[in-house]
């Protein structure tokens, strides 16, 4: 999701950005505070969140919550948008527009786009806030893999 993309001057993702600063890293992913700007639902909490996902080989993915995942999408569910016939998106990273849309960006997980994250999370955990308020264990993971971040869902 292109960063840009955000216009709403009422909104807590807006609102964010703004205060935070529209920041990107080498590869234009967003960046805030060291921390992936994501969009995931709100099992794992509110905007300006930080959230850190792990992975099956113990790699941490430091994330802040940018943007929510639309409840009133069909394809919701508590844990992301159901892709395919198993697949789930739990977080898309925000990225600079300018960069990666028509650019034939690979998306993360890619064999060209960090391979490594490409695995299982294990579990998740808010460990603080941009606004400084606390944490708490989210959990719940098990089956999930990171590309987008994909996982199988269990029917």
């Amino acid at each position: 999701m292109g960063w840009q993309m955000i216009t709403a001057p009422d909104s807590a993702q807006y609102k964010l950005r703004e205060t935070a600063g529209m920041n990107f890293d080498d590869e234009g992913f967003g960046i805030i505070a060291g921390r992936y700007v994501i969009a995931c639902t709100t099992t794992f909490g509110s905007v300006g969140d930080y959230i850190d996902f792990f992975l099956a080989d113990g790699t941490v993915l430091p994330c802040v919550i940018g943007d929510i995942k639309s409840e009133g999408d069909a394809n919701w569910m508590p844990y992301g948008h159901a892709t395919g016939a198993n697949g789930l998106s739990v977080i898309e990273f925000v990225v600079d527009k300018q960069s990666w849309y028509g650019s034939g960006h690979a998306n993360p997980g890619t064999a060209s786009c960090h391979p490594e994250w490409a695995q299982q999370i294990v579990s998740a955990s808010r460990v603080g806030s941009f606004d400084g308020s606390g944490t708490q264990d989210i959990g719940g993971l098990s089956s999930c893999s990171s590309a987008i971040v994909h996982a199988q869902l269990t029917r």
